[in-house]
């Protein structure tokens, strides 16, 4: 979502019957896509419309979380085996 987008959530999407929707416009509040529908419901009653607010993650946030998630796993990973490896060097210098 591009940063446009992201200062008009509110979303009039036109519903069709073979479960396809098309975006109709953006608004940046509520009431004001609240009063785009009445005008579009007027015009075209046999329409669906609904209102939606968007709140589609960018891609680049999804990979960067993903990129970080996976930093975690292996840190985690890293960790623990520094930890055994002490908790065996321990052992082995309390052996002596």
């Amino acid at each position: 979502m591009n940063y446009k987008n992201k200062l008009l959530p509110w979303c009039i999407i036109r519903n069709f019957p073979n479960m396809h929707s098309q975006l109709i416009i953006r608004f940046r509040r509520r009431n004001d896509a609240e009063a785009h529908l009445q005008i579009l419901r007027a015009n075209n009653p046999n329409a669906s419309y609904e209102i939606t607010f968007d709140v589609t993650p960018e891609q680049s946030d999804w990979t960067i979380q993903q990129g970080q998630l996976q930093f975690h796993r292996n840190f985690e990973l890293n960790n623990r085996f520094h930890q055994s490896t002490l908790v065996r060097a321990q052992h082995l210098d309390s052996q002596t």
